[in-house]
């Protein structure tokens, strides 16, 4: 959703192909939106409304690097120079994992700790800083930031390479399949949850959590951390850490949007808000047909996105927003 609340969705461009999407756009009159098809996009992995000072409406990443800018009746490809993979000139680092904007500033990340920062009058640039150790055996992966008081936060993992042992080799040669799953697990090393701090140099945070920072979000005085196991860590300074809440039994945040009132929270077909305490939001999300994919929000303007369908907040009730595909 954009400043003017223009919608943009994805669709699926080619059936069975995941990552590969049509952008679409327009407003919502009278309970019902004409989506325009805009661009196809090969390999995006994440898309982001955009606000001043840049004068696109929204901005797309793909897997290896490619920025997709879209104005109200045009688009515009970038390549982030270093970026990704298998592109030309790519640092080979690896694939981009989130793009965001955080002020004047637009910041696209991914694995082996890439960081590329731009703003409306510079290009982008390589905010160089760790990657994972020199043998490969780790891999950083960032996919999300947040500014505090002068400095930049990225979250994400750090990921561990499988390492066999003597005692898998020995169950493979063997034949043995429960001996070998239970060597295989033993010899699994879980993810570490990683935050870097930059302010112009790099720096880590004692932050000691299993799984993944997956998001990090201004609450008044305190920045809350959205974690993969279902837990919410809350800080006011980046070196406290208060354990806030956890769903229990590994459960994870299926969306996690900031709005103007509170923090809304999607997981296992309902919707909360997070205010400290984790409430249902009222009024709570239609039934549909399938599970709801994402919440959008912005101005007081707030809409759920379902596979088929699209509704949006109406004072007290939600309703159902028609959309033709032109």
């Amino acid at each position: 959703m954009s400043v003017d609340r223009t919608l943009y969705i994805l669709f699926k461009a080619i059936p069975g192909e995941d990552d590969d999407r049509l952008v679409a756009s327009g407003r919502v009159a009278d309970g019902s939106v004409v989506l325009r098809p805009r661009e196809e996009v090969a390999d995006l992995i994440s898309f982001t409304a955009l606000q001043p000072p840049f004068e696109a409406q929204a901005v797309g990443l793909t897997g290896e690097g490619e920025v997709v800018y879209f104005f109200e009746a045009v688009s515009q490809r970038e390549q982030i120079p270093g970026a990704g993979f298998a592109s030309e000139n790519a640092m080979k680092l690896g694939r981009m994992t989130k793009i965001l904007q955080i002020g004047n500033r637009l910041l696209a990340l991914g694995y082996g700790g890439q960081v590329y920062m731009r703003t409306p009058s510079e290009g982008w640039r390589f905010l160089a800083g760790p990657k994972g150790s020199d043998d490969g055996s780790t891999n950083l992966v960032y996919f999300c930031a947040v500014a505090h008081k002068g400095r930049l936060y990225f979250g994400g993992t750090e990921t561990k390479r499988f390492r066999s042992t003597a005692e898998i080799d020995a169950a493979s040669q063997a034949g043995d399949g429960r001996r070998l799953a239970r060597a295989i697990l033993a010899a699994k090393v879980p993810d570490k949850a990683v935050v870097g701090a930059y302010d112009g140099s790099w720096s880590q945070v004692d932050f000691d959590h299993p799984g993944t920072v997956v998001e990090m979000l201004e609450a008044g005085k305190s920045i809350e951390i959205f974690t993969t196991n279902g837990r919410i860590v809350s800080t006011p300074d980046f070196q406290e850490f208060n354990d806030a809440f956890a769903f229990g039994k590994k459960k994870s945040f299926w969306d996690i949007k900031r709005t103007e009132q509170a923090i809304l929270v999607y997981f296992d077909g309902t919707l909360f808000r997070w205010t400290g305490e984790m409430e249902p939001f009222e009024p709570p999300l239609p039934g549909v047909d399938e599970s709801f994919i994402n919440v959008s929000s912005y101005a007081g303007f707030l809409a759920a996105f379902a596979p088929h369908q699209i509704y949006t907040l109406d004072e007290d009730d939600w309703g159902e927003v028609t959309y033709t595909l032109s």
